[in-house]
């Protein structure tokens, strides 16, 4: 069900009751108050009733994620149309995410030969950014890195921590 970006509070909370995940997709716009909305309220709802509610971001979506979990984003990346490996960090073979995937899955996406996992970004978060915002490393645990072609390595995923 597409969401419109300058949808109302109201709207916003009826649609949340009406579906079970979102996925804030790429693109190029600026974080708008429905994805706040939306977000605040998945927060709510995992938290105060443990009711899981999936938050899935893509590329800006990915962007947006970060920013609601108050982080900030870093700029000037080369990784446009280029098709990176995943550098998995410890935390990723135990993660929700890919503790379930077959060993060969898991390989390709590591593999720099691969074409899993494309990217087509000037803005993310480095590492070390992302670590020192408290509130977004205890709100996401990073599972993998990639560089760009002048190797400046930044978060490729994360997932929640709780």
């Amino acid at each position: 069900m597409p969401i419109a970006y300058d949808a109302n509070n109201a709207t916003i909370d009826e649609i949340f009751k009406s579906v079970n995940g979102v996925l804030m997709p790429g693109g190029g716009a600026l974080l708008p108050d429905s994805a706040k909305r939306m977000y605040e309220n998945a927060v709510r709802a995992n938290v105060e009733r443990n009711d899981h509610f999936p938050i899935w971001g893509t590329c800006n979506g990915f962007e947006w994620l970060v920013q609601l979990a108050g982080g900030t984003l870093d700029t000037g990346f080369d990784s446009e149309n280029i098709s990176l490996p995943l550098e998995m960090t410890d935390a990723a073979p135990s993660s929700r995410l890919f503790s379930d995937l077959d060993a060969e899955l898991y390989a390709i996406l590591q593999d720099p030969n691969s074409t899993s996992a494309f990217n087509n970004h000037g803005a993310g978060i480095t590492p070390d950014h992302f670590a020192g915002f408290s509130a977004l490393s205890s709100t996401f645990t990073m599972l993998s890195t990639s560089a760009d072609r002048n190797g400046q390595e930044f978060v490729s995923t994360m997932e929640a921590a709780d």
